[in-house]
Parts: structure tokens; sequence; C-alpha cells
């Protein structure tokens, strides 16, 4: 025996006599103490799938996704409630409990469906890497997975059988020629068993999550329909019944219209219910506010009709489709382009003098405003005769008409224009090009 084989069974002995020592409080404290030592297992969400790096540590899907003991429990209590379910129009306590339930974990079934989504598409890409692309439905997805699992060779088999008549024509062939290239170049790459495992449990928990939510939509379109079927006409069935579940009838008659597009709100969905519905779905996104307000404001008068019915027992869903057919023609109407308007032309000039003002003043300044004798000169040319031109001080031609040298005196004595002896001898001047005209002369500024 070595000397490291004898401490160590020294150290054994010492410690079964401390443990005899100890009484029972003191032995079962230093056990607790003893487990409580040993590394705890670690527990991971259902969000950890996408960021774990080594699936190893992950046993089971089902113990990260406990939403799943949920529905299930939810689908036991909603076969219970089948059996008790009557002819009443009225939502029993336990109805209630149930929709308002259901209605909190719908948003969550969506956030972790599609997680689990993700997760078997990362890791059956190695698989069969064109798949996803080729069948882009989820359901179709998990389901054709669990038909051909990790065997792509049996497809061919399995659309013979007829176990994939859920898939088109278009996709089986676009699948057969993308399995044929796979096991011909034999890219193909097939996990461990363990990822295998997770995988297909994965589409397992997506199924059974897919089965009770259809089980419970189709509950819950049936109960809105006999409690409120002016609502569930104008909004549709299962926004009709999220609005039920989380408040009664009379609390959604007397909630205003602006209040109701908040409905439904959380931090996982920024959309209330009534946003979803198909009417407001329907029309395109620059006008789905406008859609919103005038669906909320209906919804509010169908829920006191359908209020005031229930007591009556004169239940009937005319006017809720009466006014859904209303909304729908005038956002209709509201989407239409708008209307090519012929540009009418300007109405024919009545060929009417205008009226003149007369008075001193006027007169006064129709004297001042009115065309020189030199100006009319230079509008006029002369028949026959070339025109005289002269450059001024921006190099523009300007022609002088009848001020030519000829034009001079016919302006003075044919005319009978009295000129003054300096006027004449400045436009003879200018005629014949020796001097420009001064600026203080007025009507010769005017003419340059």
């Amino acid at each position: 025996m070595s000397l490291t084989d004898a401490l160590l069974n020294d150290l054994s002995d010492t410690s079964d006599l401390e443990l005899e020592g100890l009484d029972d409080q003191e032995s079962s404290n230093f056990e607790s103490n003893s487990l409580s030592a040993q590394p705890h297992t670690v527990r991971y969400t259902i969000n950890d799938l996408l960021t774990l790096s080594d699936l190893g540590t992950v046993q089971s899907i089902k113990e990260m996704c406990p939403l799943l003991n949920k529905a299930i429990l939810l689908d036991k209590r909603l076969d219970e409630l089948h059996e008790d379910v009557g002819e009443n129009n009225r939502l029993s306590a336990n109805e209630q409990d149930l929709l308002s339930q259901a209605n909190g974990m719908i948003s969550k079934i969506f956030s972790n469906f599609s997680v689990l989504n993700a997760f078997v598409k990362g890791k059956y890409e190695s698989v069969w890497p064109d798949l996803y692309s080729i069948v882009k439905n989820p359901l179709a997805y998990i389901r054709l997975i669990m038909g051909v699992k990790f065997d792509i060779k049996s497809f061919k088999e399995k659309v013979t059988s007829g176990d994939l008549d859920f898939l088109t024509k278009d996709q089986i062939m676009s699948l057969t020629m993308s399995n044929n290239f796979l096991i011909r170049m034999g890219q193909s790459k097939i996990p461990d068993t363990h990822i295998q495992r997770l995988i297909l449990e994965a589409c397992d928990i997506q199924s059974q999550i897919n089965q009770i939510q259809q089980k419970f939509r189709s509950f819950v379109t049936d109960r809105a329909q006999k409690i409120s079927p002016n609502l569930a006409a104008l909004v549709g069935s299962t926004v009709a019944a999220q609005l039920l579940s989380v408040t009664s009838l009379e609390t959604l008659s007397c909630t205003p219209a602006c209040n109701l597009s908040s409905l439904g709100k959380s931090s996982i969905s920024s959309e209330g219910f009534i946003y979803n519905s198909d009417i407001v779905k329907s029309v395109p996104e620059d006008f789905r506010k406008q859609a919103l307000r005038q669906v909320c404001a209906k919804v509010v008068l169908a829920s006191r009709i359908d209020l005031n019915a229930s007591r009556t027992n004169t239940l009937d869903d005319s006017i809720g489709t009466r006014w859904k057919q209303e909304i729908q023609e005038r956002l209709e109407k509201m989407m239409l382009p708008p209307e090519n308007v012929r540009v009418k032309p300007l109405p024919v000039p009545i060929n009417q003098k205008s009226k003149k003002r007369g008075g001193r003043k006027f007169r006064k300044m129709r004297e001042r405003m009115k065309m020189s004798e030199v100006e009319k000169a230079q509008n006029k040319i002369a028949f026959g005769q070339q025109e005289v031109t002269r450059t001024d001080a921006f190099g523009e031609e300007i022609g002088l008409g009848m001020l030519g040298k000829e034009s001079v005196r016919d302006i003075g004595i044919v005319r009978g224009v009295q000129l003054s002896k300096g006027t004449r001898e400045k436009l003879t001047a200018f005629a014949k090009g020796e001097e420009q005209p001064s600026g203080n002369d007025s009507r010769l500024a005017k003419l340059l």
C-alpha cells in the first residue's frame, strides 16, 4: 500500500467516526449542506435554444417549454366545458375565466411557435438546405420533417404512398429535384442522435400547440356568435371573442370608442385586437387608421344592440352585417384615385368698351403718361427707305424709324409739332450720330 492510499483511508475513517458522533438533527443538516454544495442543474428557457452553442446539456425541450403543460390543461378544461355548454347566451364564470387565460396565452403561443420553428430550421438545414425555401408554411414544414425525418432517400417513397398529400405539385417537383441533387452530390449532413431527438421533439410540440390553438379558436368562434352576433359579424368571431375575454359585454358597451383601439396591446404586440380584424387588415397601410376609427365607433354600438337583444332573446346579426358593408363601401370610395376633372376654358370675352374714369385728375394722368411724338415717330417706318439704326451703350441695335434725317422736318412741319430750337438741334445731331442726347431730356432719355 502506498503512502497516498494510507492517508486516504485515514481520512475516510475519521469522517465516519465524526458522522457517528453526530445526532440525527446534525447529521441531517450535514447532509443538506453537502447536497447544497453540489452544483445545481441549469434550467434553460425556450429562447435559449437559439443562443446555446452546446445542446448536450439540454435533455428535453418540453422542460424548457412550460407553455405546453398549460395548453394541455386548457385543452382538458375545454373538453369538460363542451359537455356543459347549453343554449344560454351568457358567458358563465368558467367560460369567462377560460377565455381570459387563453387570450393571455395567444401571444406567448405565437412567440414560442416561432422560436421552435427557427430552431428546427437552423438544425435541419444541414440535412436539407433547400427545404425551408421551398416549403415556407411552418406547419407543412414540420409535417414534412416528421414524415421524412433524416432519411432524405425515403422522400420518393413517401410521395408515392400519399403521405405527403398536403404538398402542392410545384413543391413536390422542386423537392424531388433538390432531393436528387443532394443524393447525387452527397451534400446532406446528418446530425448526431441527440440533435435528431431534439428536432423531432420540437416538431411534435409545435404540432400539439397548433392543434390546441385551433380547437380553442373554434370554441370561441362558436360562443362569440351566440353571445354577440352583431359584434361577431362586424369584426369577426375571433376578435369578438378576444374582446369579450378581456371585458364583458356590459363593460364593452359602456367603453368609449377612442379607448377600444388600445385593447389587446402588450409588450409583445403593439397592435390591438380590432386592428387585427379582417375589415382593418384588408385595406392598405395608409388607410388603416381611418378604418380603425370607423370600426371602433360601430363596435360600441353593436355591443349595445347585442346587450339589449340578449335580455329580450332577439339576437340577430343583420345590423352588424349592414354596418360592415357600409364601412367597406366608404373605405373603397376613400381609396379610389381622384377623378380627372376637365379644365374648363375661359369664357368668350364680351366686346364692350371698358369703363373709363373722367375728371381733371385722370385727364392730367393721361396727358402725363401718353406716348410722345418722338416715340410715335420711332414706331413708324418710311415706305421704300432703309431704316436708320443706332447702337446703344449696351451694344444693342435700335431702329429709329421716322426719326431719320428726313423725319425731323416731318415731325415739326407736317404734324405741326412745336419743337424748341434746342430740341430740334439735339434731334438733328442725334440723327447724324454726332452726339448722344443728355439725360435731362426725359423724352430722349426714354427713347434711349
